[in-house]
């Protein structure tokens, strides 16, 4: 009988031992998938966080050629408005320019005319 409980203990022991063998690797195949798991979910939030980052980046980038065209057609639209500004003047100017030299051109018209008249009347 003695050796009968003994047999038992042993046999109860072992068991024992293998169950907590196995709840101990169940264990640890718990933490390594809870492991896994926060490792992937940290990658996810490492890639989510860099794809706001570069759509930042792009945004900002783009905000930046936006500003830059405009103050380029801006620029453009200021140099145009100054060459038709010039353009104006020189028209200007030359119209003037011409107007006196018909207004000079008659002067000295009249004053021929007004020599051959006098010269005509001295001879007379």
């Amino acid at each position: 009988a003695a050796a009968a409980e003994a047999l038992q203990a042993a046999m109860a022991d072992a068991a024992s031992e293998e169950d907590a063998r196995r709840r101990a690797a169940e264990a640890a195949a718990a933490a390594r998938l809870e492991s896994e798991t926060k490792n992937r979910e940290e990658e996810e939030r490492r890639r989510v966080a860099a794809l706001a980052a570069a759509k930042a980046a792009m945004k900002e980038e783009e905000q930046r050629r936006r500003e830059e065209d405009e103050r380029r057609s801006a620029a453009e639209a200021e140099m145009r408005r100054a060459a038709e500004e010039e353009i104006r003047t020189r028209l200007a100017e030359d119209k003037r320019r011409r107007e006196a030299e018909a207004a000079e051109q008659k002067l000295a018209a009249a004053e021929a005319r007004a020599r051959a008249e006098a010269e005509a009347a001295a001879r007379a």
